[in-house]
């Protein structure tokens, strides 16, 4: 192994960085050293399994988290040149490993591909004052039964921006939501057709009207050619879901993918990766199921318990589970 020789590695470590070039999910919590970790995984792909650096994906929420592993990255693969006494021609050593976060790499697929769903590059993203004042104009202009909904209008505004939010982040379209909701109506007038509606029918009601407002808001920023966080993911996924040659571009792009606090990635983001990931390539998740913290935009700690199904290896089976004891 040509990990840092000072660092003193456990049997747990070892096993999960000098795991073969296939999918596999850590489990590792805070003080697990997992950073130093993901850090040597990406020296051994390069060294032992022939990855180009430039051939490795590693993926972070936030813009320390991907500052912290581009620079331990940065250290080993200095470290890992200078031992072997590497040239600049030599390209496997010397490319340079994609660290960024799960919006900056949906957004500049979104940048790249969007055309192929009439998504102009030069889009702009909006700050969330000018969002909120896109989605009032859309209410406004609307010509749908905003009456039925029996609240104020700054209450429609804050259901339309939360709704388009949970739908992006979910994975459902507005469509299926109406047609959900429609089958609730249904059902409650063949339960109950000389009772009062019921509350959920009720709702059930609103909520169509929502998602064509919803649909009404989408619309209107397209017009306006800019888009939020909330679009960049839904977009991300409809095209790697839609375009073989979008997805032929980053399989082929990219060797090995890490993924870090994958505990907090939403079911939408989930599946973007699966779209592109899936079937036996190498991606290797980083997380602790007990450590979620964004359930109310719609991460799932059930992506990364469910990992070794929805990322298996190429025969089919699970992918394995690696566990990190706390360390520190």
């Amino acid at each position: 192994m040509s990990e840092n020789k000072s660092i003193q590695f456990s049997q747990q470590q070892i096993n999960a960085i000098e795991h073969k070039n296939a999918p596999g999910v850590i489990i590792a919590g805070a003080g697990s050293g997992k950073t130093t970790v993901m850090g040597a995984r990406v020296i051994h792909l390069i060294e032992k399994e022939n990855v180009p650096a430039d051939g490795i994906l590693g993926l972070t929420f936030t813009n320390l988290a991907t500052g912290e592993l581009r620079k331990k990255v940065r250290e080993n693969l200095e470290e890992l040149r200078t031992k072997n006494d590497k040239q600049p021609t030599d390209d496997q050593f010397f490319g340079e490993p994609t660290i960024t976060t799960y919006h900056s790499f949906s957004s500049q697929l979104v940048k790249e591909f969007g055309v192929l769903l009439g998504i102009e590059p030069d889009h702009e993203i909006v700050s969330d004052a000018r969002r909120n004042q896109i989605c009032a104009r859309a209410i406004s202009n609307s010509s749908l039964d905003l009456i039925s909904l029996e609240t104020k209008f700054k209450t429609i505004l804050e259901r339309v921006l939360k709704l388009d939010d949970s739908l992006s982040d979910t994975a459902v379209s507005t469509e299926d939501l109406r047609k959900f909701d429609q089958e609730l109506i249904e059902r409650a007038s063949i339960w109950s057709p000389e009772t009062p509606k019921s509350a959920f029918e009720i709702n059930a009601k609103r909520r169509i009207i929502l998602a064509k407002l919803v649909d009404e808001f989408r619309d209107l920023k397209l017009a306006y050619n800019v888009l939020d966080y909330a679009d960049m993911t839904r977009i991300a996924l409809n095209l790697v879901t839609d375009f073989e040659s979008v997805r032929k571009k980053y399989q082929e792009q990219y060797v090995a993918v890490l993924l870090d606090e994958y505990q907090d990635t939403s079911i939408s983001q989930r599946k973007m990766l699966q779209k592109l990931f899936s079937n036996g390539h190498s991606v290797n998740a980083v997380g602790d199921p007990l450590q979620s913290i964004y359930a109310f935009r719609g991460a799932s700690s059930r992506n990364i318990t469910q990992f070794p199904t929805h990322f298996p290896q190429s025969g089919g089976e699970e992918s394995p589970r690696f566990s990190l004891p706390i360390t520190q």
